[in-house]
């Protein structure tokens, strides 16, 4: 015999207590000494056995109310009576359980073993969780329930999603409709994302007994640590790609157009960059590919890379500078245009270009709006605070106070050997936004900003570079502003970065081979890994790093043995049915007690 609450037994001890009661409340007869009576001593002496018998079953019967009630809480279970009752699988589907490049994976070995498995229940049901908290194809679904093969025939079908999830993701309402009270409930999961805790505690209600399987061995992963990026590109000219990769070294695959990828690295690993071929101007479609990475899910990766023909740039000034200066006399990379600040308002602004302020415009609300929409401002941060039209568009602050400075940097490590030989002293303290980028500064503090602003970028001196003899005399100096400028309007067109399971930045629209996918500021980013339209832009969704802990152990509570979680338990729940018996009993014991009490009197009770 099993039990599903063995220490629960310890209520038989229960038993005793009437025992005791009969024995310190029960009477014995008193002899009257009266001799009319003797012709009666025989008859009376026949009562008396009656009696005592009666009690004596009054006593049995009452232990034997504790006793069924005490084994009804235990609840226990007797082979050969009954065929077992319902056993719900509830899988983890999320692509930590999918296949990786030498193995099919996590769920593949649930199936193997489950399709083998001979677990004594009548009736299986089969609920797949998928992205949290969605209910349907792509989150907690009920998949089948009925016989054992109709169930492990579901289950063969069942594939992982490249999303993002986890056990403790389960819409609860949806599992709670497919659980039977009594019902035994086995989570099947890798356990690397969450331990199950929540669906567990609540399946836990209803179930007779909630157990947890951990399925699939602890191995490295590689996987794409950032998006891939590839700044500066010219058309016609060779370019750089740029990415970062985690997880152990090995060979690295990149494909351009309809070409299948080729093996462009081998044992890479770390930040890369990758020279890219000549490639005219427009959308070319970029494929990377990791070998031997691991999980498949974060093995592959699909962009649109766009290559931007020049640069349109306009220059608004009365006097030129070095950054004006380095604009109009382009290497080719940049078309530009001159205007003096009262020809601005009826001028066409750059659509995707740059503008280069270098004095009040009259008409700066226009200039906002197409920063906003996707252009780069390059001014001086006190000309853009004294308009309130440009200066809403800062999101930094001057403390005013020094700070130590130091030589020149930005960061390109073949412009500062020339930058580095200039050096500035003090700088004023500012507050940078996390977001931002610093194109060039004094030592460890920044002197040119660029702010992101809407689909825009906000290139801000938060000093007068202009009036620095030392270094506007550097000769990599309009290498650089052409470098940044054409840095920032590429960024302005890259596609907007999302990861996958991660907060979304604000609420979107998404399109990707006709399907429609609407993401909430705030709440997770549940889409597969690759590239989407998002208002008129490319989107790229990055595989989820949580979801690619592949070397992570599941807890040590958890069983990684399916006959250790799930033990054959065959014979039905017995609890209800000795709870009904001992119900019974004290009707019984009631019934007699009251008989006894008008045939022998009230003593007898």
């Amino acid at each position: 015999m099993t039990v599903l609450h063995p220490f629960l037994l310890a209520g038989l001890a229960a038993v005793a207590v009437p025992i005791l009661i009969h024995l310190l409340l029960r009477e014995r007869p008193r002899p009257l000494p009266w001799a009319a009576m003797r012709w009666l001593q025989a008859a009376q002496q026949r009562a008396l056995r009656r009696w005592r018998l009666t009690n004596w079953l009054l006593l049995a019967l009452r232990c034997l109310a504790v006793a069924l009630l005490a084994l009804a809480v235990a609840r226990p279970a007797l082979p050969g009576l009954g065929d077992g009752e319902q056993l719900v699988l509830i899988v983890d589907r999320s692509a930590s359980m999918g296949p990786l490049h030498d193995d099919p994976g996590a769920l593949a070995e649930a199936q193997a073993r489950l399709a083998q498995a001979e677990l004594p229940y009548a009736r299986w049901t089969l609920i797949a969780v998928g992205a949290p908290g969605i209910v349907g194809s792509e989150g907690t679904e009920l998949l089948a329930s009925g016989s054992p093969a109709t169930v492990r025939e579901a289950l063969s079908r069942l594939r992982a999603l490249p999303l993002p999830g986890g056990l403790d993701g389960a819409a609860l309402e949806a599992v709670s409709a497919a659980l039977a009270p009594g019902c035994d409930v086995l989570l099947v999961s890798d356990f690397r994302q969450d331990e199950g805790r929540r669906l567990a505690a609540h399946c836990a209600r209803v179930a007779r007994r909630v157990a947890r399987w951990a399925v699939g061995e602890p191995r490295p992963n590689r996987r794409f640590a950032s998006a891939p990026l590839a700044p500066d590109l010219r058309a016609g000219e060779p370019g750089e790609l740029r990415l970062a990769l985690a997880g152990p070294a090995g060979p690295l695959r990149l494909g351009l157009g309809a070409a299948p990828p080729v093996r462009v690295a081998e044992r890479a690993s770390g930040e890369l960059r990758l020279p890219l071929p000549a490639l005219p101007a427009g959308q070319h479609r970029l494929q990377l590919q990791l070998d031997a990475g691991g999980l498949l899910y974060d093995d592959r990766l699909e962009l649109a890379l766009s290559v931007p023909p020049p640069l349109p740039a306009l220059v608004v000034a009365d006097r030129l500078d070095y950054a004006a200066a380095a604009v109009l006399a382009s290497d080719g990379s940049v078309e530009p245009q001159r205007i003096l600040p009262g020809a601005f308002p009826g001028t066409p602004l750059p659509s995707g270009g740059a503008v280069i302020l270098r004095a009040p415009v009259p008409d700066a609300h226009r200039l906002a709006s197409w920063v906003r929409g996707g252009g780069v401002l390059w001014a001086e941060a006190r000309l853009l605070a004294a308009d309130p039209a440009l200066a809403a568009l800062l999101s930094l602050r001057l403390d005013g106070a020094p700070r130590p400075g130091g030589p020149y940097r930005s960061g390109e490590p073949d412009l500062d050997e020339t930058l580095a030989v200039a050096s500035r002293a003090q700088v004023p303290s500012c507050s940078v936004p996390d977001a931002a980028r610093v194109l060039l500064s004094a030592g460890e503090a920044p002197l040119v900003v660029a702010l992101p602003v809407g689909l825009g970028w906000l290139a801000v001196e938060l000093v007068p570079l202009a009036s620095d003899a030392d270094f506007i005399a550097r000769p990599t100096v309009p290498l650089w502003v052409l470098r940044s400028l054409r840095a920032l309007s590429g960024a302005a067109q890259q596609p907007l970065s999302l990861t996958a399971g991660a907060p979304a930045p604000r609420a979107l629209q998404l399109v990707r081979e006709g399907r429609h996918a609407a993401l909430r500021a705030g709440e997770p980013v549940l889409l597969a890994p690759g590239t989407w339209e998002a208002e008129g832009r490319q989107a790229l969704v990055l595989p989820d790093p949580e979801e690619g802990r592949t070397e992570v152990r599941a807890s040590p509570e958890i069983s990684r043995d399916l006959a250790t979680a799930l033990p054959q338990r065959p014979g039905r729940d017995l609890g209800w049915p000795l709870l009904l018996a001992a119900a019974l009993v004290l009707a019984g014991e009631l019934a007699l007690a009251r008989w006894a009490a008008q045939r022998y009197g009230a003593s007898s009770g």
